[in-house]
């Protein structure tokens, strides 16, 4: 089994004071950085765009899976994508278009 930094994990905003520097950064319980992603930014500094969204997201899907085994969701995971190949495959024999 894998070991990695224990959740919850979250977003973790700058201090008060500090300018924004690009980055999102994603925090283990212990408040260690683990991660950051990059982030645009609108007029005045403020972060914005699909950065945000994809920090949420990171921090909301680890949380969520906490007690599940990496290696199950490997597994999970690559099952998956094989039988989305299967099905992508007979569909395309059936002529069929791919969505």
């Amino acid at each position: 089994m894998t070991q990695h930094s224990l959740e919850p994990w979250a977003r973790r905003p700058l201090p008060d004071g500090c300018e924004f520097d690009g980055y999102e950064r994603i925090c283990d319980r212990d408040g260690v950085i683990i991660g950051t992603v990059r982030v645009s930014t609108l007029p005045g500094n403020k972060p914005t765009g699909p950065g945000i969204d994809n920090a949420r997201r990171i921090v909301a899907c680890v949380n969520a899976c906490g007690d599940l085994p990496t290696e199950y969701l490997e597994r999970l995971v690559l099952e998956r994508l094989v039988q989305g190949s299967a099905d992508s495959a007979a569909n395309t024999a059936r002529g069929e278009c791919e969505t």
